[in-house]
This record gives structure tokens, C-alpha cells and sequence, in this order.
């Protein structure tokens, strides 16, 4: 469970929100641990070592909806974490985001600027060179592969 609320939440069990429950009704209370993280407690560097560049994106802009001046530092990094996505994903933490920033339309114009955006055709030429970094890989595999297999071979032979 991630928190990201103003005030300090204290975790309890459910059970704790019915103290004056009939004996008899006790045992329909679900009693189980959950996981509890305050995102105001988890340092952003640790948010920015996550994989997931969405889930990044998700989880400072969760952290900062209530501070709006950090939020307004951090549009910049979370829409560029978010490109990529999903396209419904992306969408969402876009109109969460200034959703819960306040901002004016003028003010969103300035930011989204302020995103760095991605040539389309260097992220081609990035796309193409991967692809061959593979396909070097692979071909480096097979002939290791192939080498193995001959090695094999004789040794059968003798």
C-alpha cells in the first residue's frame, strides 16, 4: 500500500476500526499484514532506480500531488518518464498530474516545454543500432554454439 497524503498516516490493522464490534462478528473482519510504504518517506533517489520509468513517473507524482511547488519541479522529469508508455497510461498520469498541480493552462503550456523531446528519427537510428547489436550477438552465439557442437562431434568420432 503506498500513502501520499498530507498528514503522517498511522498504519493499523482493520480489525483496530471496530472496536465496539459484537464478539460474534469478529471473525468476518478480515486480519491480515499489508505492506505499508509513505511515499513522502522514500527518497527520490531511490523512486529514480526503479525500471519501470512508468512506475517512476507514477509514483513522484503520487509523492508530490499535495506539495505543489516540488510537483511543479518534478512535470518536467515525470512526462518524460511517462512518454513511452501505454498510450491510456500515459494519458492518465498526464491528466492526474496536472490535475492535482492547479496550474493554469498557460503555466502547463510553459512546462510541457520544457520536456525534452525525442527526434523521431534519432530514436530510429538509436532503434537500428540496437537491432544490430543483436543481431551481432546472436550471430557471436551461433558460432560459439557451432564451435561447441564440433567439439562434440569429434569427440564422438575418436
Amino acid at each position: 500500500m503506498f500513502y501520499h497524503g498530507k498528514e503522517r498516516w498511522r498504519c493499523r490493522a482493520l480489525a483496530a476500526l471496530f472496536k465496539d464490534l459484537d464478539r460474534e462478528l469478529r471473525p468476518f473482519i478480515p486480519d491480515y499484514d499489508y505492506i505499508f510504504h509513505d511515499l513522502g518517506e522514500i527518497p527520490d533517489e531511490h523512486i529514480e532506480t526503479l525500471e519501470n520509468k512508468f512506475l517512476q513517473a507514477s509514483l513522484l507524482a503520487l509523492k508530490y500531488s499535495q506539495l505543489r511547488t516540488e510537483l511543479v519541479k518534478w512535470i518536467p522529469t515525470i512526462l518524460s518518464l511517462a512518454m513511452g508508455a501505454q498510450e491510456n497510461l500515459e494519458q492518465n498520469i498526464i491528466v492526474y498530474t496536472f490535475g492535482v498541480s492547479g496550474l493554469k493552462e498557460d503555466e502547463i503550456i510553459t512546462l510541457i516545454e520544457k520536456v525534452p523531446s525525442t527526434n523521431p528519427i534519432e530514436k530510429i537510428i538509436e532503434l537500428h543500432d540496437q537491432k544490430i547489436a543483436l543481431y551481432e550477438r546472436m550471430i557471436k552465439e551461433k558460432d560459439e554454439m557451432m564451435g561447441m557442437l564440433k567439439k562434440l562431434v569429434d569427440n564422438i568420432k575418436r
